[in-house]
C-alpha cells in the first residue's frame, strides 16, 4: 500500500511514526509544506488549495492508495472537500483529542490549545457540539498564534516560547482545568 501523508510542517512526523508501528510494509510519502507553514493563520480557502495541490501531487507522482492529512488545521478546512473530490481514495484526517480529554477530566474543565484556524473550523465546531452532548464540560479554548513558528524554527524551549505558553496556560490553571488538548501535531514538542 502506498500512503501519502502531509502536514504544514514537521509535526506530522509523529503521525508517520505511529503509522509505521501499526501498518507494516507500506510505502510512505511525507510532505512537510514548510513553504506555506503555518496553516493555522491562513484562510480556509488557502488551506484548501494547499491540501488539494498536495493531494494531487501525491496521486500523480506516487500513485497513493491512501492519504493521511496529518494536520488538524488542514483536516478542519479540507477533509470534507478532499473526500468529495477523491471518492476512491482512502482519506484519514486528524482532529484534536477532545473526546479522550472529556472522558478523562475530573473537574469537567478542559483546555484546548490549537491554531486559530482549527478553532474556527467547522470540523472542530461540529466535534465540540457532538461531544458536549455526552458530558457536561467547559472548554477553555486558546488560539496559539506564533507557537508553530517557534517550534518549527527550533525555538521550542526559548524564553519567548515559555512566556507565550504561560500567558495562555495561566488562565486555565486559575479556572481549574485538569486536562489539556494539544490541537496541533507540533505542540507535543513543547
Amino acid at each position: 500500500m502506498k500512503i501519502g501523508v502531509f502536514d504544514s510542517g514537521l509535526g506530522g512526523l509523529t503521525v508517520v511514526q505511529a503509522v509505521t508501528e501499526v501498518i507494516k510494509g507500506a510505502e510512505l510519502f511525507y510532505i512537510a509544506d514548510t513553504k506555506n507553514a503555518p496553516y493555522g493563520e491562513k484562510t480556509t480557502e488557502q488551506i484548501l488549495q494547499y491540501s488539494l495541490d498536495i493531494t494531487q501531487y501525491l496521486i500523480n507522482k506516487h500513485q497513493i492508495d491512501a492519504l493521511i492529512v496529518a494536520c488538524n488545521t488542514a483536516t478542519s478546512a479540507a477533509i470534507k472537500y478532499l473526500r468529495e473530490q477523491y471518492p476512491s481514495l482512502i482519506i484519514i484526517g486528524t482532529e484534536p483529542g477532545i473526546k479522550p480529554a472529556i472522558e478523562q477530566t475530573r473537574t469537567g474543565k478542559v483546555g484546548v490549545l490549537a491554531t486559530p484556524a482549527t478553532l474556527k473550523g467547522d470540523k472542530y465546531q461540529d466535534l465540540v457540539n457532538a461531544l458536549s452532548l455526552q458530558k457536561d464540560v467547559t472548554l477553555f479554548e486558546q488560539a496559539c498564534p506564533g507557537l508553530v513558528e517557534q517550534i518549527e524554527n527550533g525555538e521550542a524551549h526559548t524564553v519567548k516560547t515559555k512566556e507565550m505558553l504561560e500567558s495562555w496556560l495561566h488562565p486555565m490553571r486559575e479556572n481549574g482545568v485538569d486536562t489539556i488538548v494539544l490541537g496541533c501535531n507540533d505542540f507535543p514538542v513543547i
